[in-house]
């Protein structure tokens, strides 16, 4: 009985420890928040694959400290979901950080519109 406990066990490690293995931390190129006082800006996360699956995504100001965040959000095939924006005016964002189920058919990206509706993105690629 003892053994079959310990392999239960054993198999139920390995099963976490896979699932964690897949996961996928994907960060964007520096946006140049300090330099764009006009506008919006948030995380957008995309699932480029054929599968949902949970997503997370962090906006965050050149001294690191957090100004947006979805988390753990289930993200459909071929869908974009992003944090609530942020006022450009009054942050400065720097980057944004993405946990996601793999680098391959993921994206995450920095996205702002400027006050003459004009887009822009800071994107990873893998």
């Amino acid at each position: 009985m003892k053994l079959s406990n310990a392999l239960s066990f054993a198999f139920a490690l390995q099963m976490i420890s896979m699932s964690a293995a897949e996961a996928a931390s994907l960060r964007t190129a520096p946006f140049a928040g300090d330099e764009t006082t006009h506008g919006f800006a948030r995380c957008a996360i995309t699932n480029a694959s054929s599968a949902s699956g949970n997503a997370s995504a962090t906006l965050y100001d050149f001294s690191g400290e957090v100004l947006e965040t979805l988390t753990a959000f289930n993200v459909r095939p071929h869908s974009t979901m992003s944090t609530e924006s942020v006022v450009l005016l009054d942050k400065a964002v720097g980057h944004c950080e993405c946990t996601v189920p793999n680098a391959t058919t993921w994206r995450c990206t920095v996205l702002w519109t400027s006050s003459d509706r004009t887009i822009g993105t800071s994107t990873t690629t893998p």
